[in-house]
């Protein structure tokens, strides 16, 4: 279940009803947030949406390895297999061409394809995509969705063709019946900038944490669930997940269990499961973050340890004084723990953990020399609604 999520689903919505019915493409709508605020959950929701309205989902994931556009080109290839063999039968050579201009190897649609030496040249990516598309519409979608998360991690040469691509079907006088969207961390905005200095056009959302309201929808997210949330448990839980998704998700699933809720006692949640339920999440994000601690960087670990020092958090300029390292190198660490979900940035300057349990972590691996030390009270007690 999605929660707290209505202003992005509103927009896609929107250019999803734009595109099927024939309106003006606009080019990109990509969805940001640091690591664990749901941007995949968003956009599986969004390719949902789209099967619903009758379009050609294709979903792709960057990075693992493989080239964005031959993935994004598999997936669309993936779908059409899917379809009426007349479908199949006319967009061949067109998936042909588009699989010559991205190098993806050859899925079986049923029907052969003309040799490559028939075409006298490659299709750019956006031509492809044009005549594909409205080969689909053609045949009864609504278009082509293409759905890619990730997508910071995309190698510059996939970036160079899809980027461009989708500034050019923007501009073009005719319809093109294709819907992008993309998530990825809070610097990608500036990634893709440094490749196709056009994508400062396209519409960036920041996904932001749940509210109230809506972190209470999430806690109820099972219908099937008979189990209640007894008096200022949901409070308490509301309060320990501080809006944050998988914490949600985590105390949601330890408070359930701790309830001793089965088919048979269906008994409620009370405060104290609330309290286990919080411990229990923690050690998962000690887990998480104490595994990623060996993928950062001497200046993201000094900048850690810094932060460490201020139990409110610490401004920018601070931590470059304290550190013997240049500002844009302690800008650079900032803004990839950001992205990796170590961090939040308040107010563009003022520097804090993401979770209080990571100080924990940080100190742990600091202090004891690369081992990490048993963590308790990662998030704020039970007791505490403020």
């Amino acid at each position: 279940m999605l929660a707290g999520r209505s202003a992005e689903m509103a927009a896609a919505k929107q250019r999803l009803d734009t595109v099927a019915s024939g309106g003006v493409f606009a080019p990109g709508l990509f969805f940001l947030a640091p690591r664990g605020l749901g941007k995949t959950a968003l956009l599986e929701e969004i390719g949902s949406l789209a099967a619903e309205r009758g379009f050609v989902v294709a979903a792709a994931t960057a990075g693992n390895g493989q080239e964005l556009v031959d993935v994004i080109a598999s997936a669309i290839r993936r779908e059409l297999s899917k379809g009426p063999q007349e479908l199949r039968q006319r967009v061949v050579d067109v998936l042909a061409r588009l699989s010559v201009t991205v190098s993806v190897p050859g899925v079986q649609l049923g029907v052969s394809a003309p040799p490559v030496s028939q075409y006298d040249g490659l299709l750019t990516f956006a031509a492809a995509l044009q005549e594909l598309s409205t080969a689909v519409r053609e045949a009864g979608y609504a278009g082509v969705a293409i759905i890619v998360d990730e997508i910071q991690q995309a190698t510059n040469e996939s970036l160079r063709q899809l980027l461009p691509a989708l500034q050019e079907l923007g501009g073009r006088t005719f319809n093109s019946p294709v819907a992008f969207f993309a998530a990825g961390v809070v610097s990608t905005p500036r990634t893709l900038a440094a490749v196709y200095g056009f994508a400062e056009r396209f519409e960036y959302r920041m996904l932001e944490r749940l509210d109230d309201v809506s972190a209470a929808i999430a806690f109820h997210a099972n219908p099937e669930s008979e189990v209640e949330w007894l008096p200022g448990s949901l409070d308490a839980a509301i309060a320990v997940a501080a809006g944050h998704p998988f914490i949600i998700q985590s105390v949601g699933h330890y408070a359930w269990e701790e309830s001793g809720a089965t088919q048979a006692l269906k008994p409620g949640i009370v405060r104290a499961d609330i309290e286990v339920a919080s411990e229990l999440a923690a050690r998962d994000l000690q887990r998480i973050f104490s595994a990623r601690w060996e993928d950062r960087t001497d200046a993201e670990r000094e900048v850690l340890g810094q932060v460490a020092r201020y139990p409110d958090g610490v401004s920018r300029s601070v931590l470059a004084l304290a550190i013997a390292l240049p500002r844009d190198a302690v800008d650079r660490a900032v803004r990839e723990l950001y992205d990796d979900g170590w961090l939040d940035v308040r107010g563009l300057e003022h520097v804090v953990y993401a979770y209080e349990g990571i100080r924990a972590v940080v100190t742990g691996r600091l202090g004891s020399h690369g081992g990490a030390t048993q963590v308790t009270g990662q998030f704020p007690s039970a007791g505490d609604s403020s």
